[in-house]
């Protein structure tokens, strides 16, 4: 078998010619180092290369999260994915510049290559000294970093007597791609030196010689986990992170959202005061349309003592469906270690899409990776334990959520994982990070954050309640389906927004929102509310009321006064009004008392579409070939879903719109031809009869009577038709 050669290419550097190999998918081979000290195993000898005259491989320009599907590390033009080679007087330092978590596994003595996708257009320099506040002013002292995160320094002067042979320079981070911002300082805790806020910059190795290449996740930088490592603040991964910029906050009432808890054993016996901070969010969405996903995590995640996680998204729109979501954390216990990178992976692989995450945490972390890549004594944060946390709230943001993180206690930096901006009592919407005492002000903050995206907003949560029950009794009612309207409008002037219809979706709410804007000097709005109460259905009363109403900050009750068609509220530009709106079907009469006139909630006309007549006797016959339409019109009063055409020899077909507003028409072809038979003929007639079904808002299947079309066997065939059925 001949020996494949390496595709090459040619990149030219200060007049010279490096022929450096084609980019893989394949992790760089860090066994490329230098320079190596006699005797060890990466000396040259018989049969083995000196590893120093040998490239470095590449690695791909794009990552994919796994589970996610988000495209991760692409290069900006003109940054070019290439380690240059050292000149003869020159030594290289490469940095490994990061951003997303990605799947890869961690190894006891692998760096991050495979777990940490590379990010592009970071810019690095080199310091002279580690309190330094400006980088050495030579050009060979920064870089930006290519398309796999490659950042190298080409530094001269590395020969024997060189001025720069065996310097040690800092590496910091200077500035961020777009979208990104550097990480300047994090927060540490060691058994030596206690919790600290600690410069985020590495020191370059004791060695730097002419024709020798240093990488970061080998020959300075990363740490191994060994037992020397284990209690340094700086030791690392061997990347370095850059935080990508925290999303904007949804602007409407009503969050998908990710409730991730910390079940570490510092929790201790507060963990039921976690459970009721995580509740205080749950009750807040609760009225709006809203759905909530829960994670927790100590050394892994799920945390050993906790439940599973619940990555689906339920809804707790209404309070039974709340009730039901918080039963699913409520008997988490705790267990040791605290991974804020396995609780937000998590998340970020699950794949749901959240609006927000809320990372609820008591500690820094002192743990990473799946699985853990060694069992540890000492309980230190270091660079490492940080840097694969903010990769996985890196990889969370990737999908457009944004990450809130709440810091219970002191000392915890949770900045990183979220952004720069404090809660300071003000300012929920806006914060990225709280930084509160106990679990009780952590509650009390995420239900500020909660009411503050629903003020000045009517919410209206549609339920249907069980045939069975009688008069107001509305237990065991839940979310309708889609295609269940709401009107609101108003008289009151100086409001903007009003009038708008807003229909149910299939997110398993049951919930519509309307934004009202308040103009100067109005201090209230008299809302007409009007549900779209489908034919066959009837509202159920609280109290008299056509709807229940109340305020999502305080739970204080609104007043509603009935009106024609529905009811009316006021609303305030300072109050998250929501309302609940219960529907049932109509009672069936007994049978003798009256027959009610039947009027099919669908109509359908079926006809011929086209004919290929086989023989060409100009007649229809055995082995000709029919295809059959059918018009199907909505006349149930509201939108359908799923509509379709179903005939006992055609099968199912699937019409064009398969979701129907009322009194909308849609036609649907059975491509599938129909084949005269002998039968068919013996019978003389060819008859084909065919139905239409939809589910209404309830999801019952509604049917309309069979259409059935009847051709005499031997009729001459319309010109027209033999037309369009020819092959």
């Amino acid at each position: 078998m001949p020996t494949r050669r390496a595709a090459v290419r040619t990149i030219t550097r200060r007049g010279r010619c490096t022929r450096v190999p084609k980019k893989s998918g394949f992790p760089r081979n860090n066994s490329v180092r230098g320079p190596f000290l006699p005797g060890s195993p990466h000396q040259a000898g018989p049969g083995r290369p000196d590893p120093r005259s040998l490239p470095l491989q590449l690695r791909s320009p794009v990552a994919l999260i796994a589970g996610i599907g988000v495209a991760v590390a692409l290069a900006p033009l003109g940054v070019q994915a290439v380690v240059p080679a050292p000149g003869a007087d020159e030594a290289v330092i490469t940095v490994r510049v990061g951003g997303d978590r990605l799947s890869g596994a961690i190894t006891d003595t692998g760096p991050a290559d495979a777990a940490i996708s590379g990010l592009a257009g970071a810019r690095l320099g080199l310091f002279a000294a580690p309190t330094d506040g400006s980088p050495i002013s030579a050009p060979w002292a920064s870089c930006i970093s290519d398309a796999d995160g490659d950042c190298s320094f080409v530094v001269p002067d590395t020969q024997v007597g060189g001025a720069h042979r065996d310097a040690r320079f800092t590496v910091k981070q200077l500035s961020a791609p777009a979208g990104w911002s550097t990480a300047t300082s994090l927060r540490t805790h060691t058994a030596a030196g206690g919790t600290q806020t600690t410069a985020y910059q590495f020191l370059t190795g004791p060695e730097l010689r002419a024709g020798s290449t240093y990488v970061s996740t080998s020959d300075f930088m990363y740490a191994p986990a060994t037992t020397d490592n284990l209690d340094v603040a700086t030791a690392s991964s061997g990347v370095s992170l850059l935080e990508r910029d925290n999303p904007a906050v949804v602007d409407r009432c009503g969050l998908d959202v990710a409730i991730i808890l910390d079940t570490s054993s510092s929790v201790g016996s507060a963990m039921p005061q976690l459970v009721d901070a995580a509740d205080s969010l749950v009750d807040a969405l609760t009225g709006t349309r809203s759905r909530a996903a829960a994670f927790s995590f100590a050394a892994l995640s799920p945390g050993a003592n906790a439940g599973p996680n619940h990555a689906e998204l339920t809804s707790i729109s209404t309070a039974d469906g709340a009730s039901v979501f918080k039963q699913q954390y409520a008997g988490w216990g705790i267990s040791t270690g605290t991974s804020w990178d396995r609780g937000l992976f998590a998340a970020a692989s699950a794949p749901e899409h959240y609006d927000v995450a809320v990372i609820i945490t008591d500690g820094n972390p002192d743990l990473y990776g799946d699985p853990r890549p060694v069992t540890r004594s000492v309980k230190a944060t270091r660079f490492k334990e940080l840097e694969y946390g903010i990769a996985s709230a890196n990889a969370l943001k990737a999908k457009g959520t944004r990450v809130i993180a709440i810091g219970v206690g002191s000392g915890i930096g949770v900045a990183p994982i979220s952004g720069p901006t404090l809660y300071d009592g003000s300012n929920p919407l806006q914060a990225d990070r709280f930084a509160l005492a106990d679990y009780a002000a952590a509650g009390a903050a995420l239900h500020d954050l909660a009411t503050s995206l629903c003020q000045g907003s009517l919410s209206v949560v549609t339920e249907l309640v069980p045939a069975g029950n009688s008069g107001e009794d509305v237990s065991g009612a839940s979310p309708v389906g889609a295609g269940w309207g709401v009107t609101t409008s108003t008289t009151t002037s100086g409001v903007s927004g009003l009038p708008s219809t807003v229909t149910t979706t299939e997110d398993g709410t049951g919930a519509v929102t309307f934004p009202i804007g308040f103009g100067s000097g109005v201090s209230s709005a008299a809302l007409a509310v009007s549900p779209s109460v489908a034919s066959g259905y009837h509202v159920v009363t609280q109290g008299g009321q056509n709807a229940a109403c109340h305020d999502l900050g305080t739970g204080v009750p609104i007043a509603v006064t009935n009106a024609a068609g529905g009811f009316q509220v006021e609303a305030r530009p300072e109050t998250a009004t929501s309302c609940i709106v219960y529907i049932a079907a109509n009672p069936v009469t007994p049978p003798g008392l009256f027959t009610p006139i039947s009027v099919d909630p669908i109509a359908v006309a079926g006809r011929i579409e086209a004919i290929q007549d086989v023989d060409g006797d100009g007649r229809l016959s055995a082995g000709d070939t029919v295809i059959y339409a059918y018009d199907v019109t909505n006349l149930s009063g509201f939108t359908l879903h799923n509509v379709m055409l179903v005939s006992a020899v055609l099968g199912a077909v699937v019409c064009p719109q398969t979701q129907l507003a009322q009194a909308v028409s849609t036609t649907c072809v059975a491509h599938a031809p129909y084949v005269v038979s002998d039968a068919d003929v013996t019978a003389g007639q060819l008859e084909l009869g065919a139905h239409a079904e939809g589910l209404n808002i309830v999801g019952s299947t509604l049917q309309s009577s069979t259409s059935t079309v009847t051709t005499m066997i031997g009729d001459r065939i319309p010109v027209a038709l033999t037309a369009r059925g020819r092959p």
